[in-house]
């Protein structure tokens, strides 16, 4: 990252955060962003891109959220039906169908007494390259397979929000 770069994030973390939420959330910092751009008539104000990393888990309202967030300029990072599959793909190729129990309970046998902290975490260092690999592998057999969004599962981009934080910072 370079001196005049400026990486700002806003991490939501409350109970009961749906998908709608969360990009509701970011079109309204966005567009925040984009009024103080105009006001100070400091363009870098506005923010370069903005993004919303869920899951599809059980939530309602998912494909109105991914249109929402379209529609913004907002871009996302969804794993399909939890994070977990996406921790998971740094250790094994996964095809079938999951359920976020099931992931859970595969990802602690890589990473015992997993939770979502980041020192559990820190068993994937170095796995990031593979875990693209697979994760695009799958995008790859959805697509073969005529499998839509949200159907996708099990699915993950969050590789597509760790790419342009590579990338662009």
């Amino acid at each position: 990252m370079s001196e005049s770069t400026i990486l700002e994030l806003l991490i939501i973390d409350e109970p009961a955060t749906s998908p709608k939420q969360i990009v509701e959330r970011a079109c309204h910092e966005k567009k925040k962003s984009e009024q103080l751009a105009r006001q100070t008539k400091d363009p870098n104000a506005a923010y370069d891109s903005v993004w919303c990393a869920f899951d599809i888990d059980e939530h309602p309202f998912i494909k109105e959220a991914c249109q929402q967030a379209r529609d913004n300029g907002i871009e996302t990072a969804i794993s399909n039906p939890c994070i977990e599959v996406w921790f998971l793909l740094h250790f094994e190729n996964r095809t079938a169908q999951l359920h976020r129990r099931e992931a859970r309970r595969l990802l602690e046998n890589y990473i015992a007494n997993y939770d979502k902290t980041l020192v559990a975490l820190s068993g994937m260092e170095g796995k990031y390259a593979d875990a693209k690999k697979r994760a695009q592998l799958l995008d790859n057999k959805h697509t073969g397979d005529a499998t839509l969004f949200p159907e996708n599962n099990p699915s993950s981009g969050m590789w597509r929000l760790v790419d342009h934080l590579q990338i662009t910072y």
